[in-house]
């Protein structure tokens, strides 16, 4: 059975337990934010492994599914870990695979627990002071001269004492207050109990009993960042799925689907995750814009006119990959609509010229914005008169100055 520990006696003890808790929640937090640091710098490389690593297991390429977990390294344990793909890649190549050795969900330096301090186990009120004793009865209320002497301010009377050691816990207790944050109402509900127990109390509030523990407060701030760092990997695992969602409806020409979901992707406000969404798929099919990706990895002609029309309503710019002039994407769009067979709704080209208008008036707007403006000759004389009659009111705002007389 454990042995409870007696209260501090003097505010410094308690303040030792304050220092232990508040560095150990400090490193807490400093975990925390690591981790959410190696989940947005991977961001990119997450999204993309998954999908590559689910297309490499669909089609029951064991080797290159292997060899591509490897190069992931530490960032393989989440990627199998997300939309069930470890349980696919049992199902197509076996328990033993070594696709499914043991991997952490994070880097193991990320991943390792935040040793937990040296913390008593339970807090016991005690008298903090001896209780004044009380006065003789056959005590006087005076003492002969004491009019005539100052009194003795070195000797500290029980009161005294008895103020100073509530307001050394009152100091402690306002510095561990400071400390607060989103999780450190633990800390500070320790303290309410420790003031508590300098005042008469009965409450038998169990969980403020619970409070007393400091090793139980440490436990539950582990607690918290656990499950703050599993609602970040949820997060990071739910984008992760859309975004192999996403990217197999156009693996599997569904461009329908894909055309239908574009518009999502460019809801406004823009957000950091839709923006990021955008730019992995570019990345992935190697292309500058999603009507590039319709006219270069869309097979079908009615689903590349869907997709090319959807693009150029959604997206700020026309571009393509190496093309950079206006006539050079004219011509690479003129060339799929005068194809003999099969060409692409000549549609297509009167759409571009439109869009790229548009791009050229909002950078003509923008330069104008910029440009200096000139002035009229109207604008100076306003100017000067205003210059002039600044210095007409100055002048007659000052004292007068005296000239000596010669």
């Amino acid at each position: 059975m454990t042995t409870a520990a007696p209260l501090p006696q003097d505010a410094a003890a308690l303040l030792d337990i304050r220092d232990s808790l508040a560095r150990y929640m400090a490193a807490l937090d400093d975990r925390a934010a690591q981790q959410r640091d190696w989940l947005e710098k991977h961001e990119t490389l997450l999204l993309i492994a998954h999908h590559r690593l689910g297309l490499f297991v669909g089609q029951g390429m064991e080797w290159d599914a292997i060899y591509m977990a490897e190069l992931l390294g530490d960032a393989g344990g989440i990627v199998l870990a997300t939309d069930g793909l470890a349980a696919r890649a049992r199902d197509a190549f076996g328990p033993d695979t070594k696709l499914l050795r043991p991997r952490p969900m994070l880097p193991k330096h990320l991943s390792e627990p935040v040793p937990i301090p040296d913390l008593p186990d339970v807090l016991i009120p005690a008298p903090l002071v001896v209780a004044e004793p009380a006065s003789a009865p056959d005590r006087k209320w005076w003492k002969p001269g004491w009019l005539s002497k100052k009194p003795d301010e070195t000797i500290e009377t029980p009161h005294a004492a008895r103020q100073r050691k509530r307001q050394e816990w009152q100091d402690a207790q306002d510095q561990i207050t400071a400390l607060q944050s989103d999780r450190h109402y633990y800390v500070d509900s320790l303290m309410d109990w420790v003031g508590d127990a300098l005042v008469a109390d009965d409450s038998n509030d169990a969980q403020m009993q619970g409070y007393q523990n400091p090793r139980r407060i440490a436990a539950l701030a582990a607690q918290d960042h656990a499950a703050e760092i599993a609602k970040d990997v949820a997060a990071m695992q739910q984008r992760m799925t859309l975004y192999t969602t996403l990217a197999t409806l156009i693996d599997n020409q569904r461009i329908f689907e894909f055309t239908a979901a574009l518009p999502i992707l460019f809801e406004k406000p823009d957000t950091a995750v839709t923006h990021r969404l955008r730019e992995t798929l570019l990345q992935d099919y190697q292309v500058v814009s999603f009507a590039e990706l319709a006219l270069t990895k869309v097979k079908n002609r009615d689903d590349q006119w869907q997709l090319f029309k959807t693009a150029l309503e959604h997206e700020p710019e026309l571009k393509f990959t190496g093309l950079k002039k206006r006539h050079e994407i004219l011509d690479r769009i003129r060339e799929e609509t005068e194809k003999k067979h099969n060409p692409l709704n000549e549609k297509a080209l009167r759409l571009a010229r439109k869009k790229l208008d548009t791009m050229e008036d909002m950078r003509e707007e923008g330069v104008k914005r910029r440009r200096p403006q000139p002035v009229t000759l109207a604008e100076l004389f306003n100017v000067a008169v205003e210059v002039i009659e600044d210095a007409i009111n100055r002048r007659r705002a000052s004292p007068p100055v005296s000239r000596p007389r010669f």
